[in-house]
């Protein structure tokens, strides 16, 4: 990208408006986006239903990404030299190549980093001295055709990690939990994922012949305190950076491509057939509190657009009591499996 110089002799970043087009999407930075929508539509709504919207208390738990594999979700094995082994960029490019397969989602750490800590190791471009590697690998992948790693898979990996240590000179290979340990981890992983992954969605469809119009849908949400951005849907956005879904709940509308376009809405030519809140339990960072604030989010909406409740999914009116139930059973299947709603593992499971 061309920019002009600002006589240090380094190129300017660009001062207009970026604004391409890739496989048929159009991209604008964020800012460039937001000025555009101030132009076109009102960025506040006619009446402050803000205080629908109640903000969770931040849990009293360490969230963010601890050092290293993650005890909760990856099994983790150790290399360790007596004396610091030279190794090559090209050789560690090489070392990971062997030690990672495709089908599996794996890591190889080096200790200590600069804050002495465990670090993921990329490839690097320079060479360097490691005394101590960690090669992990995640239990589970719901999303890859529910793979869980068995007995037999992690046996397999524990003998071709020793052989790679033993060519290479390491005085210990050794498993942070047995391959026993970490088969049954698996299976309660599993478990989890299958019981625990609770996606929270309900429906405010227009009335029957009818469609809610664009402007009135973009005044109703901005009057909750929502904010139109990412995905360009309407979020709910979580203030807890370091804890949970960037978003509490999301707002977005089965009609067409599902996303709401301001210039469309601008123009008066978007309609849509409803309105979808959601989010998922296990990455939120208070599922009930979010409920709560999301069922009165709802029914605000109603009172100002009409229309129904409807379950997206069966179109039938919606049970909130069967909802929030249902939210408490995966919060404690989570908790059984020693996870909590929002929490970084939790995250990277699910």
């Amino acid at each position: 990208m061309n920019g002009a110089k600002d006589g240090s002799g380094d190129e300017a970043a660009p001062r207009g408006p970026i604004d391409f087009k890739v496989g048929g999407f159009r991209l604008v930075r964020k800012v460039d986006s937001d000025a555009s929508v101030k132009a076109l539509l009102p960025t506040e709504g006619s009446e402050d239903a803000s205080r629908l919207l109640v903000l969770p208390e931040k849990p009293p738990i360490a969230s963010g990404p601890g050092e290293g594999p993650d005890p909760k979700v990856d099994w983790a094995i150790d290399l360790e030299w007596v004396e610091p082994r030279r190794f090559s960029a090209k050789h560690v490019r090489a070392l990971r190549q062997e030690l990672i397969p495709d089908e599996m989602e794996a890591s190889l750490y080096k200790y200590p980093d600069e804050s002495g800590g465990w670090i993921r190791l990329a490839g690097g471009r320079e060479d360097a001295e490691y005394s101590r590697l960690c090669f992990s690998v995640k239990l589970v992948r719901p999303s890859k055709e529910h793979k869980v790693l068995t007995l037999d898979d992690l046996s397999g990996l524990l003998e071709a990690v020793k052989a790679i240590g033993a060519r290479l000179g390491a005085s210990s290979v050794s498993p942070r939990t047995s391959v026993e340990e970490g088969s049954t981890r698996a299976q309660t992983l599993f478990r989890t994922w299958d019981e625990a992954d609770w996606h929270v969605s309900i429906s405010l469809r227009a009335p029957e012949g009818s469609a809610f119009e664009g402007k009135a849908v973009w005044d109703v949400l901005m009057s909750l305190g929502l904010r139109w951005g990412d995905m360009d849907l309407f979020h709910w956005e979580n203030p807890l950076r370091d804890h949970g879904d960037d978003h509490l709940f999301s707002v977005w509308t089965s009609t067409g491509c599902g996303y709401f376009l301001p210039e469309e809405i601008a123009a008066g030519r978007l309609q849509v057939d409803d309105l979808v809140f959601g989010y998922t339990v296990p990455i939120s960072a208070a599922p009930l509190d979010v409920f709560d604030s999301m069922r009165k989010s709802i029914e605000y909406a109603r009172r100002r657009l009409g229309g129904d409740i409807r379950d997206p999914g069966t179109g039938k009116p919606v049970d909130f009591d069967y909802e929030r139930r249902a939210i408490e059973g995966a919060i404690e299947t989570l908790k059984r499996g020693g996870f909590v709603p929002g929490e970084w593992s939790a995250m990277y499971l699910f």
